[in-house]
């Protein structure tokens, strides 16, 4: 959760705002159900065994990089296989356990209701990025699917807890989707969150007593736009018939991107149909409207300014000091690449005190490149990138980022101590 000096830097005082209902709603069993297919409904259960053990899954959750690799190798064959698909680069997994949550990084089950992790922009951003770090040309792929793999990783089938799943067929759009920013430990992403306007028409399903030779498929989503099946509303949801008995579920879900070379619409975002030298980050942009939108805590000189804004001729003028004003507070290009470098420099120096997830996905990106450049290039384009607004270069143009990450490649001193940090990962 965020602290309080966090809290206090944006116009979000909580962690979940926005108002929510309480609906009842049937959830149905999908076994047998031959039309709930991934392009159809946005999910899909399938059979799909696996080597790992159980204690495999709590080791690639406490950090061990080898069995993550074994896995994201097991699930990319799997995936590409059913789907069709040229590419697939498993990004990030969770474990879940309602009775170990916070335990090497465990975590609980997510039943606070109807969301998906992406949205449409937020999913281009994300797409870009993975070919990015991975020294791969968006040119090349016609279509990508943000994708999850969720499965039991117990050796007793799920009693509890299971995963639901709505039927986007039966979801009002756009009418149901309700745009929501999430801001969480480290991350920031836009969301769907679910309108209970349409709520009788929803059709939920699950999977009773799932093993762990099966796996549902779901999308976060698919730039495929005639598809009836592109996004997948979702949430952890109690059975009322299982019993004290019941052992808690044991759950891993991995994310990936998939991308297809050949597809019947070009449908890949490009930074230039994005206009992503123009988005912001929705954590900034909170902290840009603290204290101008928040009427609860605003002060007598900032409500007088609001009216002042409503009045020809002067709120016009306000209006144009203050965009004067937020153009001067934005981190911009300082013109010199280089001067970038002793930042990231450090950056990598401090690999040693990353946290071992983030270890583990730097083992990861070196081990899936053929040579140890091909990874350092890419962990450097993606620390360039800055998705998460940790190096101050989120915001500056494809060209600046392209500028900075030549100049680090180029720097000696850089290149030092990403052999030292980074190429030690190769044999870890």
């Amino acid at each position: 959760p965020r602290t309080a000096a966090e809290k206090d830097a944006t116009i979000h005082q909580e962690d979940y705002g926005g108002a929510t209902v309480k609906v009842d709603q049937p959830i149905y069993n999908g076994r047998d159900k031959e039309d709930l297919t991934l392009d159809a409904a946005s999910f899909e259960l399938m059979r799909c065994p696996t080597k790992l053990s159980t204690e495999d899954f709590y080791n690639i959750q406490a950090g061990d990089a080898d069995l993550a690799i074994k896995y994201n190798a097991e699930v990319e064959t799997f995936v590409a296989k059913q789907l069709g698909c040229e590419k697939v680069i498993c990004v990030q997994s969770q474990v879940r356990n309602g009775e170990k949550e916070g335990e090497n990084g465990v975590g609980g089950y997510a039943g606070g209701g109807p969301h998906t992790d992406s949205s449409a922009v937020s999913a281009d951003i994300f797409a870009l990025n993975t070919l990015k770090a991975n020294n791969l040309k968006g040119g090349d792929y016609k279509r990508y699917c943000y994708l999850n793999l969720w499965r039991n990783i117990g050796n007793e089938p799920i009693r509890d807890n299971h995963l639901g799943c709505l039927d986007e067929r039966t979801v009002v759009k756009p009418d149901d989707y309700i745009i929501k920013d999430v801001i969480g430990d480290g991350y920031e992403v836009v969301q769907y969150q679910l309108s209970a306007r349409h709520a009788t028409q929803h059709k939920w399903y699950y999977f009773p007593s799932m093993t762990r030779d099966e796996a549902i498929l779901f999308k976060q989503m698919d730039s495929d736009g005639s598809l009836s099946g592109r996004v997948c509303f979702h949430m952890s949801v109690s059975d009322p018939t299982a019993t004290k008995k019941a052992p808690p579920r044991q759950s891993i879900e991995i994310r990936m991107m998939c991308f297809w070379k050949d597809a019947v619409l070009d449908t890949m975002p490009t930074s230039d149909n994005v206009h992503r030298d123009v988005l912001q980050s929705p954590k900034e942009y909170a902290a840009q409207l603290k204290g101008s939108n928040n009427l609860a805590s605003a002060s007598l000189f900032q409500l007088v300014l609001a009216i002042a804004y409503k009045l020809p001729f002067v709120g016009q003028l306000l209006k144009q000091i203050s965009v004067t004003n937020s153009k001067k507070t934005k981190i911009e290009y300082s013109g010199h690449a280089t001067d970038y470098v002793d930042r990231f420099v450090q950056t990598v120096g401090s690999i040693p005190t990353w946290h071992e997830s983030s270890k583990a996905w730097a083992t990861v990106q070196m081990k899936r490149h053929e040579t140890a450049q091909g990874g350092i290039e890419g962990i450097t384009m993606t620390l360039v990138e800055d998705q998460l607004g940790f190096q101050g270069t989120r915001n500056f143009s494809q060209h600046e980022k392209a500028e900075i990450v030549a100049a680090l490649l180029g720097s000696s001193a850089y290149m030092l101590v990403c052999k030292h940090h980074l190429e030690s990962l190769l044999f870890d």
